[in-house]
Order: C-alpha cells, then structure tokens, then sequence
C-alpha cells in the first residue's frame, strides 16, 4: 500500500510542475484564479509597502491569517514576483501531498484507498487544490488533526496519553481556525471528541469503552490559554490589519446571503457532497441524501475488539461529519459552487468514509487489499490524468493576464484602477488596482459604499482615491455608473464573449484632486 501512495504523490507533483516551469502565463491559466492574487499581491505590498494592502493605498484585513503569513515568509525569499509565483504555486503542490505523508502513518489498509480517493478529489479539478488560496494548507492541517486524534486513541488503547501530544492535537485545532475561520466548528467538534475520549465514561457512538485516564489539571489549562492565546492573536491580527475584528471579506460576503433562494439551497447540498455537475442541479441535491446515508452507514458499522484504527478513524469521520453540517449552516447562502476553498473538511469526509466503506466491501468478500487498490489504481489513475491534461487554459485568467501586460506597459506609472475582479490586473499590471467589490478593500469601503449600495457613494470614493481608470470584464449593477464616466480604450475579447475592457475617465467627469498617499505613490514600485 505504501509504494501505492507514493507513487500517486509523486504523479500529484509532477504534472503541476510542468506549467510551473511554463511560467507566469501558464501558472495563471492552468493553476490559478483570480483570487489566489489577493493573497499574492496584498503579502507582496505588506513587505515592500510596510501594512497589509492590495493595492498600496488601503488597508485591508480581507485574507485568512495563517496562509496569509505563509506568503508573507515567502516573500522574503525572492524580490522577483515571477519567482515568488512560482515559489507560492510550488509550496501549493507540496501542501497538496501532505495528506498522504499521514496516509502513509496510518499504516493501516484503508490508506490505500485514501490516497486513491484523495488523488482523484485533486486531480479531477485541480484547481480546487493547487491555485495557490489556503485550501492545501487548510487540507494538510486537517489530515494532521486526524493522525494526532489517531495516535491518541492508540495510547489510550495502551493504558495512557501524553499531556504534550493533546497539546499539540490542540495547537492543531487553533491553526485550522487561523487558516479558515469559519471551520470554527471543525475546531470545536475536534475538541469536544478529544475530550470525551480521554475523560468520557463511554464513548457516545462506539460500543468500545473508554479506556480513559485524566491528564493533570495543568494540561487543562495549558490547553485553555493555548486556545484563548491564538483567538485574541486571530482577531487581533483582522482588529491592526484593517480595522475589524470580522475579515472585510467575510463583511461583504455576509451582506450579500441570500438564504430564502433556491440558489442558496442547490449550494447547500454542494457543502455536504461537492460532486458538481454543471446546469443539474436536482441531481446534485442528492448530495444532502448521501451525506445522510453515509452518516447513517457509519454510526451503525460495529467495531471489533482491538480494532483501535478503525474504530479511531469511524469517530473521525464522525466528528468530521458534525463539523461539515456546522459549517454547511453558518455559510448557508453564503456559498458559491466554485469556493472549492471552503471544502477541505468534506473532501477529508469523503476520502475517509469511502475508504471505510471499500475497506467493508473488501472484508465482507474476502479480497484481497492489495489487488483491489491495485485495480484502482489502474482504473482510476489513467482516467484522472487523462481528464487533468485535457484541461484547456483558463480563458479568462489568460485574457486578463493580457489586459494586465497591457496596463503595465501602455498606463502611467502612477496611474490608480479600478476593478471588481481585481486579483490579476492588480497582481500582473503592477499598478495601484483598487478592489471595488470590496472582499480585499479597507472595511470602510464596505461601510460607506457596498452595504448602501450607493452610485453616488461610489462615484464619491473613486473620485477621492483618484481612480482614472476601470478594467474588467464585469459591471454588475454599477455598469450605468462606470459607462457614464469612462470609455473604453482598449478590449481583450473573451472565448465566450465579452471582452476584458479597459476604460478611462472622461474627460468631461472633472473631479477634485485626491487626497496625498505616499502608499499610492510606491505602489506601482512595489509591484515590480
């Protein structure tokens, strides 16, 4: 089982690898989206600028912390942003192949079939995990939350566990709340397991009894201060960043939610079951019914005496369960079918219960481990990679990486842009572009223009930023607006129609000066 896990690792390596090596352009069209440049951009200017912003002007505190600070420590490596692309993509992929470092610990026969059903979750959308967001990270934090409750049960199975391995377990839980805030309930779930199964009489869905012995109240504490320590140090980090103790991203996210929709509740069924089938959406509701099923399936299966694995990965999945339903609610109409980042704890669910349950099929027909995972592996494996290279480039990330070349080569250098979609043109123009949908703006943008929704408002704001220019592809409800102020001055036409157009204040929209910012006026540098 174990050469079978590496050498899905290292096909997981390889083949995103050679788009590295084609450069910026090919990164951006094959294994990343316009958001993964928010973080890019904003950890870049927090080096060369001195505060956390995207475009050199306003602060912003619309990124999750603990990815953000990993960018933030690349950035040191490299003064050259190709490079420091690269270097982000590449630890992208490598954060990708952790999860089978614990399959891999695991030793246990369900591994395989992790690793096949984790290659197939990666592969068969890559960009669900290699464009460069939090969502590899937050994967490997999670698969290291299951190894550590793992080897936890098996030293109580033992007679004992040590107070610095439930340290670490919960050091483990804070940095998934740092990577993602709203798996909040992951977090929580996790630490109520933990503790049921150290102090509990009997475990609450498993016939096997606890073989429990407290640890000293000193680890009680330790672990309260550890877990009080990284909340204040997580809001207090959103509180200096931008001014909120709430990210501006998740502000501008929450104004928006529309629970009542159909919309809303096709995406709900998308958290708990992340099979997406573009335009069938009755069909991919049965994603709700196979949650449940296999929640069902799983509190019934018994568990043998001294099956101290299988009975640690059943509570596992389990808990995860409980935990995807609590982040299905609190982002309920929140949830947009192609925020794959918010799915690392269903794809964990996933990959775990369908081991499990192959696992079951393979004991209860005698075969053999080895030869199923086998022809898994030679079914499974050739298709994925198949439909990976197959995978045309990104239109839209090509087409606004043209725009950006574009800007960057015809534009003032201290010319300020407007975008709704500004990851990019921001990241790629090396250009002040201001983000005007607000999920990576200071939150008083938010405040002052979005939760209004005022064309005065905005008109107002960009006149006092000093925008000359707007560049998308997008309008939205402000479209009257920007037409009215701008013309176009250059289109990069789209394979689906449309064009990424860039436009310039008219001539006749006269404004007052904007305000000084020495941020505004190294932005551009910063960029280079």
């Amino acid at each position: 089982m174990r050469a079978l896990i590496a050498i899905l690792a290292l096909i997981q390596v390889v083949i995103p690898l050679t788009y590295i090596a084609g450069g910026d352009a090919r990164i951006n069209a094959f294994l990343t989206n316009d958001d993964t440049y928010y973080y890019l951009q904003t950890a870049w200017n927090a080096r060369h600028v001195g505060f956390v912003t995207f475009d050199g002007i306003n602060a912003t505190n619309g990124v999750q912390f603990l990815w953000f600070s990993v960018l933030y420590g690349l950035t040191f490596l490299t003064n050259d942003k190709s490079a420091f692309l690269a270097l982000a993509s590449t630890v992208a992929i490598v954060l990708t192949c952790l999860p089978y470092g614990v399959m891999w610990r695991l030793s246990s026969p369900r591994a395989g079939f992790m690793a096949l059903f984790w290659f197939v979750i990666c592969a068969y959308r890559p960009n669900q995990y290699l464009s460069g967001l939090e969502s590899p990270l937050h994967a490997s934090i999670i698969w290291l939350i299951v190894l550590q409750y793992v080897r936890i049960y098996r030293r109580l199975s033992l007679g004992a566990v040590s107070s610095s391995s439930v340290l670490f377990f919960v050091s483990l839980l804070v940095a998934n709340t740092w990577t993602r805030l709203d798996s909040f309930g992951l977090s929580a779930s996790f630490l109520a397991l933990v503790l049921l199964t150290i102090d509990g009489p009997r475990h609450p869905v498993s016939p096997r009894p606890l073989f429990a012995r407290s640890l000293p109240f000193g680890t009680y504490v330790a672990g309260a201060l550890v877990i009080a320590a990284g909340t204040v140090g997580l809001f207090a980090f959103f509180q200096l960043a931008g001014g909120s103790l709430m990210p501006v991203s998740a502000l501008v996210k929450g104004h928006h939610v529309d629970r009542m929709s159909l919309g809303a509740f096709y995406n709900w069924s998308l958290v708990l079951f992340p099979l997406r089938i573009q335009g069938a959406n009755l069909l991919n509701i049965l994603g709700i019914v196979a949650m449940f099923a296999s929640v069902w399936t799983l509190a019934g299966m018994r568990v043998a005496q001294g099956e101290t694995d299988f009975a640690a990965l059943r509570l596992v999945a389990l808990t995860l369960a409980v935990s995807v339903l609590i982040h299905s609610i609190a982002t309920f109409g929140m949830f947009r079918y192609y925020y794959f980042w918010y799915l690392s704890a269903t794809f964990a669910y996933w990959t775990i219960t369908l081991a499990i349950v192959s696992a079951q099929l393979v004991e209860r027909h005698a075969w053999s481990y080895r030869m199923t995972a086998a022809a898994g592996f030679v079914v499974a494996v050739p298709i994925v990679c198949l439909w990976w290279m197959r995978e045309p480039p990104n239109n839209l990330a090509a087409t606004r990486y043209e725009a950006a070349k574009w800007i960057d080569a015809n534009l003032e250098d201290d010319a300020i842009v407007g975008s709704f979609n500004a990851g990019q043109l921001g990241y790629f123009s090396n250009r002040s572009v201001v983000n005007l949908d607000g999920l990576i703006n200071n939150v008083t943008y938010f405040e002052t223009v979005l939760r209004d929704e005022s064309p005065d408002a905005l008109s107002a704001y960009m006149d006092r930023i000093g925008i000359d220019y707007v560049a998308d592809h997008l309008l939205g409800r402000w479209r009257e607006l920007i037409e009215g102020n701008f013309v176009t001055i250059r289109q990069f036409g789209l394979a689906s129609g449309g064009s990424v157009r860039v436009m310039k204040k008219a001539s006749g929209a006269s404004r007052p000066e904007p305000a000084p910012s020495n941020a505004a006026a190294i932005s551009h540098k910063a960029g280079r």
